[in-house]
């Protein structure tokens, strides 16, 4: 079992910005993001952009690879919020080709992500 903590969501965090895409779209350092662990069953994780959190359910990720596939998820709604795109869906072009970016970077499957 992975250890979720706000202190590995925050390093979780830290360690996809020194990577592209993220290291190019000036996203918020995460001192500026409070991070949350929550058990949340219906959704995995969430950013809230109002109040700058993030949360990430212990029910949803079960292993480093899951931790980083959500984190990275969220990020690109942190992105959405950064760039005034933010949408609160997923089938927005905006997410579409950032979700794109990452994929190809990181080697995800789109389809899963």
């Amino acid at each position: 079992m992975v250890p979720v903590t706000p202190a590995t969501l925050k390093a979780t965090y830290e360690w996809l910005l020194a990577f592209p895409p993220f290291s190019r779209w000036k996203l918020p350092p995460a001192r500026k993001i409070t991070f949350y662990v929550t058990d949340f069953v219906s959704e995995w994780a969430q950013f809230d952009c109002d109040k700058m959190t993030l949360r990430v359910s212990t029910a949803g990720v079960g292993s480093y690879d899951m931790l980083i596939k959500v984190m990275a998820h969220e990020m690109i709604h942190v992105r959405e919020h950064v760039s005034g795109k933010w949408a609160h869906k997923h089938d927005s072009a905006f997410f579409k080709q950032a979700r794109a970016m990452v994929c190809k970077h990181f080697g995800f499957d789109s389809l899963t992500f």
